[in-house]
């Protein structure tokens, strides 16, 4: 066995004592760490300027691909919960996921959005967070527009 695997055992064996031991000297050492990294940061701040840039532009391409994927995984969740399993509108059966929306189902949920400081994928993670809430449904945005213009009736439904 190698130095390498052997090392690699040892630190999955002993991971959890390694980062309650990290844990409990940084909270011990926090005040005199930040310090150090702020004294750093004043000395150096072109360096840390730098490396910053450096790091953002090497990891943005991941970053951007790992959140697309995130929130696309998040909207089918939410949709199929609300669907009770294939995502598709309530009213006309659209089951295309970038055409589906939730509406809320009395109206009012940019009211309620608004309240809570929720908007796009923000409030798909409240939803999730608050166990679903039995007030929403999924929408096409022909059908959820459609209701909002004319009543709180889908013009499929007249």
């Amino acid at each position: 066995m190698s130095k390498r695997e052997y090392d690699q055992r040892w630190y999955k064996k002993n991971k959890e004592r390694l980062l309650l031991s990290k844990k409990e000297y940084y909270q011990k050492h926090k005040e005199e760490i930040k310090s150090k990294q702020r004294e750093y940061r004043i000395k150096n701040p072109e360096r840390v300027r730098v490396l910053e840039r450096k790091s953002y532009q090497k990891h943005i391409k991941s970053k951007r691909d790992y959140s697309k994927q995130y929130h696309q995984k998040l909207k089918l969740e939410v949709l199929s919960h609300y669907s009770s399993g294939q995502p598709k509108c309530k009213c006309c059966g659209e089951v295309i996921i970038q055409f589906l929306t939730i509406d809320h189902i009395d109206g009012g949920g940019h009211k309620e959005r608004e309240k809570l400081n929720r908007f796009g994928y923000n409030f798909y993670i409240w939803l999730r967070k608050n166990n679903y809430p039995e007030n929403y449904q999924v929408l096409c945005y022909n059908c959820n527009c459609g209701k909002k213009g004319n009543n709180g009736v889908c013009p499929h439904r007249e």
